[in-house]
C-alpha cells in the first residue's frame, strides 16, 4: 500500500507510454510487452501488474525457502523478516522484467536444492515450464533456459522436456510476432538486433581510447565505419557501457554490425589487448564478481564526505537507482493514490533510504552468491562440493553471462543472488539464535 501503484523507473515509464499510445516494441522482449499490456489492462492500471508480479515473486520465494534444510520455525521467521525488508518491498513493487527473471531463476535454484535433499516433486515438469515462461521475459533468460534443459535431460522424460521446450519456443515466437523491432531512444531509433552488439562495442571503445592500445590500420578501417577516430579516442569511464555507446554516436554512420568483418575485428583487437578488454568487463561487472579479489560496486550514496552534500545527486541525495528505486518516473502515476497510502510511504521510504546508505553491501551480488555457496557447503555436509556447485548453476551461469553482457553494476540485474544470499544469512542467524536458546534452557 505504501508503494502504490508501483515503483516505475525510466524503462517501465517508457513501456507504459508506448502501450498507452497504441504502439508496440520487443525491446524488453515480446513476452514482457504482452505481460504488461494484458495485466495492466492496456496500460490503464499499473497497480494490477505490480500486484501480479509481487505474487509471482512471493510464490517463488516461498517455494525456495521451503527447499532449504532448516527447521520450519527458522524458515518461516526468515521469510517473515525478509518480507519486511525494503529490499523485498521496493524490488517486489518494481515493474521490470528483472523481477520475473529473478522469480524464474529462484524457482530453478529451488528445484536443484530439493534434489540435493532427495525431495523429488511430482510436479517438476510443470515447475520447469513455469520457470521457463518467466525467463523468456528477458533476453539473458533464454541462455539459462538452454542450460536448464541440458541439466534436466537425465531427470525427466525426454518427451516431457521436448514439450516444455516446444511450448517455450512457441511463446517466444508468438509474443514477438507483429511487434516493432526496436525503440526510439532520445530521438534515435535503435533496432533491437543491435543491442546484442553493445557490450562488444563498449569493449572496443575502452580499448581504442587507450593511448597504448595495439590496433592495426586494417582494424581501424572497420572501426572508422562505425564512428570517427576522434570519438573512438575520446576517453570516458568504462564502468557503464551506455557512456561508451553515447560517446560513439552510432546514429551518424548507421553501421550494420551483423557482418563477419565486425566480429573478426572485435576478436583480433581483443586478442591483441587482453588486459584492457578484461579490465573493462571487470569495471562494468563489479557487482557480479566475488569479494577480496575484486572491488565493490558503486554506492548509491556518495561515500566521499569531503564533497558538498547533494552535489551531482537528486533531491534524495542519491546517485541513481543503484539498489532500491524509490521514485516513480511516470507522470501523474500517483494522482489517485489514497492519502493513507501516502502516509504509509513515509516510513517505507525512510527504511529504503537507510538501506541505500550501504547499497555497495546490500547490492553486491557477487558477495551474496559467495556467502550462499559457503552456507550450502555447511548445511549439506554429506553432499560433494562439486554437486553443490553444479546445483547453483542458475545463479553462477547468470553471473558469468552478466560479466560478459552487463551494461553496468546495477543490482536489479542480479537481484536473484541478493535475495538468495540475504535469506540464507537470515536462516543462519536465526539458527544460531535458536541453538543458543536451546543450550541456555538445557543448562
Amino acid at each position: 500500500m505504501a508503494l502504490y501503484p508501483a515503483r516505475m523507473g525510466a524503462d517501465a515509464a517508457g513501456l507504459f507510454g508506448i502501450i498507452k499510445n497504441g504502439q508496440s516494441t520487443d525491446w524488453w522482449t515480446g513476452a514482457f510487452y504482452w505481460f504488461v499490456k494484458i495485466s495492466s489492462l492496456n496500460g490503464a492500471f499499473p497497480f494490477l501488474t505490480s500486484i501480479l508480479q509481487l505474487t509471482i515473486l512471493s510464490s517463488s520465494l516461498y517455494y525456495f525457502i521451503n527447499s532449504l534444510p532448516f527447521r520450519e520455525k527458522i524458515r518461516s521467521r526468515a521469510l517473515l523478516l525478509f518480507s519486511a525488508s525494503p529490499i523485498y518491498g521496493f524490488f517486489g513493487m518494481s515493474i521490470a522484467h528483472d523481477l520475473t527473471q529473478t522469480a524464474g531463476i529462484i524457482l530453478l535454484l529451488s528445484i536443484e536444492l530439493r534434489k540435493l535433499t532427495g525431495r523429488l516433486d511430482g510436479n517438476r515438469s510443470l515447475l520447469l515450464l513455469w520457470a521457463f515462461i518467466l525467463l523468456i521475459t528477458t533476453h539473458t533468460g533464454i541462455v539459462i533456459i538452454l542450460v536448464a534443459a541440458i541439466t534436466q535431460l537425465h531427470r525427466i522424460k525426454i518427451l516431457n522436456l521436448m514439450m516444455i521446450l516446444l511450448t517455450t519456443l512457441s511463446l517466444i515466437f508468438i509474443s514477438s510476432t507483429g511487434l516493432k523491432q526496436g525503440l526510439n531512444v532520445h530521438g534515435d531509433f535503435i533496432p533491437s538486433s543491435n543491442v546484442k552488439f553493445h557490450s562488444m562495442l563498449a569493449g572496443l571503445k575502452c580499448i581504442a581510447q587507450h593511448p597504448q592500445a595495439e590496433i592495426s590500420n586494417d582494424q581501424w578501417e572497420v572501426l572508422l565505419k562505425i564512428s570517427t577516430k576522434e570519438k573512438w579516442k575520446t576517453a570516458v569511464s568504462c564502468k557503464d557501457y551506455d557512456r561508451q555507446i553515447e560517446a560513439l554516436d552510432l546514429s551518424e554512420m548507421s553501421y550494420n554490425f551483423a557482418n563477419l568483418d565486425f566480429v573478426k575485428t572485435y576478436l583480433s583487437v581483443v586478442a591483441k589487448n587482453p588486459a584492457l578488454f578484461a579490465m573493462s568487463h571487470i569495471q562494468r561487472g563489479r557487482g557480479v564478481l566475488p569479494p577480496i579479489v575484486f572491488q565493490r560496486p558503486d554506492n548509491q550514496v556518495e561515500l566521499n564526505v569531503d564533497l558538498p552534500v547533494g552535489i551531482s545527486t537528486n533531491t534524495a541525495i542519491q546517485d541513481g537507482p543503484q539498489l532500491l528505486h524509490q521514485s516513480i518516473d511516470f507522470p501523474n502515476a500517483e494522482a489517485s493514490k489514497p492519502r493513507i497510502f501516502s502516509i504509509l510511504e513515509v516510513p517505507a521510504q525512510g527504511f529504503a533510504f537507510l538501506f541505500n546508505q550501504a547499497s555497495w553491501f546490500w547490492g553486491w551480488g557477487g558477495l551474496w552468491l559467495t556467502f550462499s555457496i559457503l552456507i550450502w557447503i555447511r548445511i549439506f555436509p554429506k553432499v560433494k562440493i562439486r554437486r553443490i556447485l553444479l546445483a547453483s548453476y542458475p545463479l553462477s551461469v547468470m553471473h558469468i553471462l552478466l560479466l560478459c553482457l552487463l551494461p553496468a553494476s546495477v543490482p536489479r540485474y542480479y537481484m536473484f543472488s541478493i535475495f538468495v544470499g540475504v535469506i540464507m544469512f537470515l536462516c543462519v542467524l536465526l539458527e544460531f539464535v535458536f541453538q543458543r536458546e536451546i543450550r541456555r534452557e538445557t543448562n
